[in-house]
């Protein structure tokens, strides 16, 4: 895995090994846009939203490689 922090804009790159799943958490405001890839990653292939709180956003991911994107202010 790997991250970054850009002005509101938080990165989060991970690989999950092949056979496996993981649980990928994400500090989000619930005013945050959640990227995987180019698009929402409510509509990604492989991801799936687990729980969404006032502070986070946790999803389901399969085997591959995942970027995610978490942009709190307009862009």
């Amino acid at each position: 895995s790997a991250w970054r922090l850009d002005g509101g804009v938080l990165e989060l790159k991970v690989t999950i090994p092949a056979n496996t799943s993981a649980t990928v958490c994400l500090p989000a405001p619930l005013e945050a846009r959640l990227i995987e890839g180019d698009g929402p990653a409510s509509e990604a292939s492989g991801v799936r939203l687990l729980e969404r709180s006032p502070r986070e956003a946790m999803f389901a991911v399969g085997s591959g490689s995942y970027r995610f994107r978490v942009e709190t202010h307009a862009q």
